[in-house]
């Protein structure tokens, strides 16, 4: 039962980890071609290619890491903690691919067809008006920082551990390189992320925002609530959520690697649960955008 358990387990870690690699370039080619513009298409076209570039070389660290990379157990592997890449590429690659490729579908029909006497208008300095405060930051930092010091400080003891559940024992180079690899891992792909995190969410803040040529406060009050909604939850899901879970789990690999078994099952939970309140988030999303656009119409309609 309990190999069967593990098995399961690696196919949801590593199914997960393949499926949110290639997910972004699905999404764009799912997205029919209608470029507005021949500048439009041969950005779509670049960015495309760009796209299937970083996707294909993070398939082959990926399968690398998977044939090759350090294993402190049966269950987990290094390829598994690479879907965390998702969000770059998703948010670098594929959103303005898709929007080149198709601005009307990308945007939630929120261009204006030509001829509308409807405007896109950003009435203030949005780049300036980010709902992430300092206190937002620090917790996000503090997350980092604390994962990383529980991690690294594994290296200052012995590497010897008891054998596994199957009384199989695990030699201690293999540890030694498995808990280095996990260090680099999380240092360089969570601290990526913080690095890289002002400009994501500024661009979260440029959303385009269609107006009533009139201008009506209320519509630019739900377009800012909405979009600090969006924000926060993004800043909440990848920079504390993301590494709470992934500190978490690197933690328990270096200090009880002989428990694969149940570091597997709560991977398994924790990134089904993660991915779940992803889709949460843009379906939420979605519904606020609609409900905005109907009290447009309305407004519209009474013009």
């Amino acid at each position: 039962m309990t190999l069967i358990l593990e098995r399961l387990a690696q196919v949801i870690l590593n199914g997960f980890s393949l499926a949110m690699l290639v997910m972004p370039l699905a999404w764009v080619l799912w997205t029919p071609p209608h470029p507005p513009d021949e500048v439009a298409r041969l950005r779509s076209e670049k960015l495309l290619k760009l796209l299937f570039l970083c996707t294909g070389l993070s398939l082959l660290l990926w399968a690398g890491l998977f044939f090759f990379g350090p294993k402190g157990n049966r269950v987990l592997n290094s390829a598994i903690w690479l879907w965390p890449l998702h969000f770059p590429l998703m948010q670098y690659l594929a959103y303005p691919a898709r929007v080149a490729r198709n601005p009307k579908i990308a945007q939630g029909n929120s261009v204006d067809a030509p001829g509308s006497p409807i405007r896109s208008a950003s009435l203030v300095n949005r780049q300036n008006s980010s709902p992430i405060k300092r206190w937002h930051w620090s917790v996000a930092i503090g997350v980092y920082l604390l994962g990383l010091l529980v991690i690294s400080s594994r290296g200052l003891f012995p590497f010897d551990v008891p054998p596994n559940a199957s009384g199989q024992a695990v030699s201690s180079n293999s540890l030694w390189l498995n808990w280095l690899n996990l260090v680099l891992l999380y240092a360089f792909l969570f601290g990526g992320m913080l690095l890289m995190a002002p400009k994501m969410l500024r661009t979260g803040l440029l959303e385009p925002e269609p107006m009533v040529p009139q201008g009506v406060e209320e519509l630019a009050r739900l377009y800012k609530e909405r979009r600090e909604w969006v924000v926060k939850s993004l800043f909440w899901f990848i920079l504390v959520a993301m590494p709470a879970l992934m500190g978490t789990l690197y933690a328990m690999m270096v200090w009880v690697p002989n428990k694969g078994y149940l570091i597997g099952i709560l991977g398994a939970i924790g990134g089904t649960s993660l991915g779940l309140l992803g889709a949460a988030v843009g379906v939420i999303g979605s519904i606020k955008r609609k409900r905005i656009q109907r009290f447009k119409q309305e407004i519209e309609s009474k013009i």
